[in-house]
């Protein structure tokens, strides 16, 4: 018995050593953790508001959902001199969290320990790895809370336990308040394949209501401040980058007033831009958070209330777009896909105030000779990334996940895992596309458990054959 707990033990203390591997590739490649973006990154309130008007500045908070926001607030007034030291040492936690999580659910899934061992040293490894847990943006705690509520999930399904019903409920409500890519639609996918699975189902279901419910009030609270029934006013704002259209067809459009003057392929513009065309003039004082043009550190300040206007008015010139150029709206879709499937880390260079070259390097030679795949080229034209293996192994892997839900076991957390990739992989390449890779990365512990279960099932094939 002594010898059985020793060999399991082994596997974790092996994944603590992948972690430490991890954190000194990280200092080997010149990564620090990059906390400069708390008063750069167009998702947070200023800093000013943060730390001396944080009840309200959330309030007020439309761009984004509330609880990213609420956490840098809360770490920075409690930390106003220590902040970026407390922010990297919760990152580090978070990331040797998810490590042993994979490891721990991989094992409950009953892949071979040696196939797990081998898969979280190449997560920890992988370039994403360390410069994700050392950027101060959700992309680490949004992997963290869905590895937290797999697990959470498996746990309720296992011993039908109230608790773990509530935990999992509970990451639930914190994914959808922190990301916006969850929308409440996912958590009825979620709740309704689940129900199988369950014994109390009535009681399942009006307990997944709950989350809907926080989920909702959010929404509605943005609808009487601004007017934008969403947890976040931007998806007009995505949904008009780099659409493709020559200049020659956007002076047409904008002519016949298809789409308005305005229209960028950017359309994240400072208010300087917009002012020409007649925002930003009204002088109101209800909060800086909805009325400063610049936050107090020269920042702009994208919370401002008219850019919910701008993207309502961007959002009806997509729908236009898209029923008169449905083609081109495909090429997009399908270059933001291939996007989302790079290697990566390609959309965080420009973001961090460390040199990225040998981090270039190191992720050039891992795409290469991993991935077979090749760089990437920006600015991106339609259609020009290059393919990868992640062509061939993403379809497979989420293929073999769905068989996994047809087997006997924890059926139910395959199939929260693969909706769940399968949800982000859709909506991140229908909405957004430059960083679609960064985005993969919060699902990414997800796709490595089903490519470790997808492995070990081939293995076991290819063991019977030759059994027989």
């Amino acid at each position: 018995m002594l010898m059985n707990r020793f060999r399991e033990g082994t596997l974790y203390l092996f994944v603590l050593a992948a972690f430490g591997a991890s954190e000194l590739l990280g200092r080997a490649l010149g990564i620090r953790f990059a906390g400069e973006t708390l008063g750069t990154l167009y998702q947070y309130l200023d800093p000013s508001i943060l730390q001396t008007d944080l009840s309200r500045g959330l309030f007020y908070l439309h761009a984004q959902p509330p609880l990213f926001n609420l956490f840098l607030g809360i770490i920075v007034k409690a930390f106003p001199e220590s902040h970026l030291a407390v922010f990297s040492f919760l990152f580090g936690a978070m990331a040797l969290a998810i490590l042993l999580g994979m490891a721990w659910l991989m094992r409950r899934l009953g892949i071979a320990d040696v196939i797990t061992g081998a898969v979280c040293l190449a997560f920890a490894l992988a370039p994403n790895f360390p410069v994700y847990r050392n950027w101060l943006f959700y992309t680490l705690p949004m992997a963290f809370l869905l590895l937290g509520s797999t697990i959470a999930l498996g746990f309720f399904l296992e011993r039908r336990s109230r608790a773990m019903l509530a935990l999992f409920l509970t990451l639930v409500t914190l994914i959808m308040l922190t990301r916006s890519v969850f929308h409440p639609l996912w958590l009825v996918a979620i709740a309704l394949a689940l129900t199988p699975f369950v014994e109390e189902r009535r009681r399942f279901l009006l307990a997944a209501a709950i989350p809907l419910v926080l989920v909702s009030l959010w929404s509605l609270k943005n609808y009487a401040v601004v007017g934008s029934y969403a947890s976040s006013s931007w998806l007009g704002l995505s949904l008009t980058k780099r659409w493709p259209l020559s200049q020659k067809e956007v002076a047409e459009l904008k002519q016949r007033g298809v789409i308005p003057a305005y229209w960028q392929r950017r359309p994240f513009q400072e208010p300087d831009y917009y002012q020409a065309f007649g925002f930003f003039q009204e002088a109101r004082h209800v909060h800086p958070a909805l009325d400063a043009l610049y936050k107090s550190n020269g920042e702009p300040n994208f919370n401002h209330r008219d850019y919910v206007t701008i993207s309502h008015e961007l959002f009806r010139a997509h729908i236009d777009l898209l029923s008169s150029y449905p083609e081109r709206y495909s090429r997009r879709v399908v270059t933001a896909l291939l996007l989302y499937l790079q290697p990566g880390p390609n959309s965080v260079h420009f973001l961090v105030d460390y040199d990225f070259e040998r981090v270039h390097r190191y992720r050039a030679a891992w795409t290469r000779y991993l991935f077979w795949g090749g760089p990437i080229e920006r600015p991106i034209r339609m259609l020009a990334p290059p393919a990868n293996l992640w062509l061939v192994l993403f379809p497979l892997v989420l293929g073999l996940g769905a068989l996994g839900a047809t087997r006997e076991g924890p059926r139910g957390v395959f199939v929260y895992m693969v909706l769940t990739v399968s949800w982000v992989t859709a909506i991140t390449s229908l909405v957004e596309i430059g960083e679609n890779d960064r985005m993969r990365w919060e699902i990414e512990p997800l796709l490595a458990i089903l490519f470790g279960y997808a492995l070990n099932r081939v293995l076991l094939f290819l063991r019977r054959l030759k059994g027989a």
